[in-house]
């Protein structure tokens, strides 16, 4: 069935009806509307849920009647835009504010509100048609709501975030947002990236986190920036932590922006002198051929000679056309292990099921795997001890 979409079209009237006072505190929050689906959102990615959600709540809707753009960002009106209804349904219970118009720009009345409730300050944007950065967002997102409706649920100590300090711009809207559990950074040390845009699918996040106390979500930061939860040797059942890479063609990787857009990952660790690492990609090609919609493969080597060029040249002569790169970041060194190949398969949840030492060169047992990871009926992470069939 064609998915429908919910992107964040922020301009237009993003409240349906609702009784008067009924949304006041959240409390009477409630699903106006059902969820079709989006065509860009699959149902695997970390977000689809909150975007499910905020559509249905009646918060959010897509950039078409089909698509929701996950990756793309959102412009300071819009935030402003969005600010405001927040901001109106939790203190009045009604979303009852309209866009500008007679020659007034459409995200006017917003910003007026806005200043008028403390939630943006007289001069703090200079412009309200560039991307909204990510330290902004939690500055405006931090003021939507009273502190009271953002209690402390995590522990994330002065300083803990690595990439933003206590005197950075914004840097207590940010640590306010993390000790609260609406956002919790990216990757293993959970930086922020401050100055950079964030993304559509995040917003439906942090709107979702808001709105709704029990998706708030969980981080542990100390001093020195380290995520106490992440393990110091990576297993089965353990969630991976986010990690990228730049592969041979130059293309940079996340392992959780790949997550977003298909429903497994199967990172292969090897190096062009080992003969059965070589022996099993015949196979893992062929199957991925046919899966490559919902699968993606990270080839890693673990070997420093082996260089752009040389994994370049390895790609072109056994016909790879899965990303191959070189383990630069000691990836390998988690899993306890001297072997290779290592095959390491992290589901649609994030999480671990299956690490196997040893070439696999059948096709069908690659396919076996691709077939129940990708599944529709795939709904809780399954731990694997070798290739399932």
């Amino acid at each position: 069935m064609k998915k429908r979409i919910i992107a964040l079209a922020l301009a237009a009237a993003l409240c349906l009806a609702a009784a008067p006072g009924a949304l006041a505190g959240w409390g009477g929050l409630a699903r106006v509307r059902s969820y079709g689906g989006f065509e860009d959102v699959p149902d695997g990615a970390w977000y689809a849920g909150y975007v499910r959600d905020a559509y249905e709540y009646g918060l959010i809707d897509g950039t078409s009647g089909s698509t929701f753009t996950p990756g793309g960002d959102i412009k300071v009106s819009q935030l402003a835009a969005l600010a405001a209804r927040l901001h109106r349904l939790y203190t009045a219970g009604v979303c009852d504010l309209e866009n500008g118009s007679g020659g007034v720009a459409w995200y006017r009345p917003y910003v007026d509100y806005c200043l008028d409730n403390g939630i943006i300050a007289p001069g703090q944007f200079e412009s309200f048609s560039r991307p909204a950065l990510r330290r902004e967002v939690a500055a405006v997102m931090a003021r939507v709501l009273p502190g009271s409706a953002l209690p402390a649920v995590n522990t994330v100590e002065d300083g803990a975030i690595p990439d933003v300090s206590m005197s950075d711009p914004d840097a207590g809207a940010i640590y306010l947002l993390y000790r609260a559990g609406i956002v919790n950074g990216n990757g293993d040390e959970h930086v922020f990236l401050p100055d950079t845009s964030i993304a559509r699918k995040e917003v439906a996040a942090i709107i979702m986190r808001l709105a709704l106390p029990g998706d708030r979500v969980s981080v542990t930061l100390t001093a020195d920036g380290v995520d106490m939860s992440v393990p110091e040797g990576y297993t089965t059942g353990r969630r991976m932590p986010d990690f990228s890479f730049t592969s041979a063609d130059g293309v940079t990787h996340s392992l959780y922006e790949t997550l977003g857009e298909k429903r497994m990952v199967l990172i292969n660790f090897w190096a062009t002198w080992c003969p059965p690492c070589r022996a099993e990609f015949p196979a893992m090609e062929k199957a991925y051929e046919e899966y490559s919609d919902e699968v993606e493969i990270f080839a890693l080597s673990c070997e420093q000679s082996d260089t752009t060029d040389v994994l370049t040249a390895f790609g072109a002569q056994n016909g790879i056309t899965f990303p191959l790169g070189q383990d630069a970041g000691d990836l390998y060194a988690k899993f306890n292990t001297v072997y290779i190949p290592l095959t390491v398969v992290v589901d649609r949840f994030g999480v671990i099921c299956m690490c196997e030492v040893g070439a696999q060169p059948y096709a069908d047992s690659f396919r076996s795997l691709f077939e129940l990871l990708t599944a529709d009926s795939y709904k809780s992470s399954v731990i694997l001890d070798g290739y399932p069939g």
